[in-house]
């Protein structure tokens, strides 16, 4: 009976990739996430919540009541 060939782990180097025994290389989970995610959200945050209130005004005027709208 043949011995199952052992099978070694990805080794991860100091630029944050792993290399796999056949040398291939892959991206860290905490490299993707450093270099891939956004950091600063403000200027999409705004965006969305002023893209927000405009959707709504229909609604809240609606909201406010037949007198109110007329002032």
């Amino acid at each position: 009976m043949a011995r199952a060939k052992k099978l070694e782990p990805p080794r991860r180097g100091r630029d944050g990739y792993y290399t796999l025994p056949d040398g291939t290389k892959c991206f860290s989970v905490t490299n993707i996430i450093s270099h891939g995610v956004p950091k600063d959200l403000t200027g999409w945050a705004s965006w969305e919540a002023a893209l927000l209130a405009v959707e709504s005004v229909p609604k809240l005027v609606r909201l406010r009541g037949e007198s109110e709208r007329a002032d």
